[in-house]
This record gives structure tokens, C-alpha cells and sequence, in this order.
């Protein structure tokens, strides 16, 4: 563009007006446009965070929506296992580091499960006390479904079945525990009601009078 000097009414020498003009108008635009952006940026950036979350976090919440309704105490069955059907009462509850801890005491021995929910990848620690034994059994999770989860000492390669496997299946109105020896069903475990917890029943009563 050709430069155009004059004097304005102040006898200051100006340049070019029409070029100064253009470029506060395209100031002008280009902050109106900023104002305009700025929420539809700041959406999109939220957005973008939100699909961009690891695999790990996206499963976690999927392990914990599953396995964190077992916390309470159960009365449950051992519907199979080497000495026949046996009653099954087991509690869970969470610990401060976040794991999910359950214990049941039975006549033969004590289970603990311990279930590493805050891991980048979840795993269950399962320790059975039969025969005088203190040496739990870690269990990586190798397969995670929204009702179904399942853990194992090594996963199954070259027709060779792990050496303890345990599937828990979420049914109706409770859980379903199976646990593998070498690819051969070895327990089977039904937790299916709830024992409520004290003063239920009468908190119950006095809001049914």
C-alpha cells in the first residue's frame, strides 16, 4: 500500500491512516473472536482429557464397581470342594491403603483374599491357612468383564493350565467364586445374602410403627 503523509488539525505528522485503521479493526476481530473461542477451547480440552484416560483407569473403576458391593458379611456356601458342600461366612471390608480385605473363617481352616484394587493392574493375593499354611498365592488379573473377573497364577499357554485359577462371576442378588487346581474345578462358593448389620432389623421395626 502507498504510504500517505499529512499533518493532522494538531500539526502532528500522521502515516498512512487508512493502513492504521485496518489494523485496529483486525485487532479488534481477532480479539472478539478470542472471547468467542475461549469456552468452545476450554470444552474441547475437557473433552479431549476425559477420552485420552489410560486403559488402566478406565478398568479400575470397572474392578472396583464389581468387586466393592462384596464389602459387608456374607452367608455363604461352599457348594463344592473335597469334603462336600460347607457353610461358607465370610466378611470384606476396605482397608486404608484401599484394599479390598476379606476373611472367612471356617472349621478347617481361615481364607484371606486381599484384593489390590489401586495397582495399575489389579491382582488378588489368596492365602488358605489348611494344613498349618502362611504362604499366600498372588493372582494377576487376566480377564475383566463388567460381571465378571477373573485371576491367575500364570495365564493358560501351550495347553498347560495355571496352577490356581479363580473366576468370580457377579449373579443375581450375590457372587459366584470358582477356583481352579491345574484346569480341575476344585471349590465352588455361593455368596448369596447378606447378614445385616446390627441394628438393622430393629431400625427396620421402628420405621415400619
Amino acid at each position: 500500500m502507498e504510504k500517505h503523509w499529512s499533518l493532522d488539525q494538531t500539526g502532528v505528522c500522521t502515516c498512512n491512516k487508512t493502513y492504521i485503521h485496518a489494523a485496529k479493526a483486525k485487532h479488534l476481530m481477532t480479539d472478539l473472536i478470542s472471547k468467542r473461542t475461549k469456552p468452545l477451547l476450554m470444552i474441547f480440552l475437557a473433552t479431549l482429557v476425559l477420552f485420552t484416560l489410560s486403559d488402566s483407569e478406565k478398568s479400575q473403576s470397572q474392578v472396583e464397581q464389581l468387586l466393592l458391593p462384596l464389602i459387608g458379611c456374607w452367608e455363604g456356601e461352599a457348594l463344592k470342594t473335597p469334603r462336600g458342600a460347607l457353610p461358607y461366612p465370610v466378611c470384606f471390608k476396605r482397608l486404608d491403603d484401599g484394599t479390598l480385605y476379606g476373611l472367612a473363617k471356617l472349621n478347617v481352616s481361615d481364607h484371606h483374599w486381599y484384593f489390590y484394587l489401586n495397582d495399575k493392574k489389579s491382582r488378588l493375593r489368596f492365602m488358605s491357612t489348611f494344613a498349618d499354611n502362611l504362604q499366600p498365592v498372588n493372582l494377576p488379573a487376566t480377564k475383566l468383564q463388567a460381571r465378571h473377573i477373573e485371576f491367575s497364577t500364570a495365564p493358560f499357554s501351550n495347553g498347560h493350565a495355571p496352577q490356581l485359577h479363580i473366576a468370580i462371576d457377579k449373579v443375581h442378588k450375590g457372587y459366584l467364586f470358582t477356583m481352579t487346581l491345574h484346569g480341575v474345578e476344585h471349590v465352588i462358593i455361593r455368596l448369596a445374602e447378606k447378614i445385616p448389620m446390627k441394628g438393622t432389623a430393629t431400625k427396620t421395626r421402628e420405621a415400619q410403627n
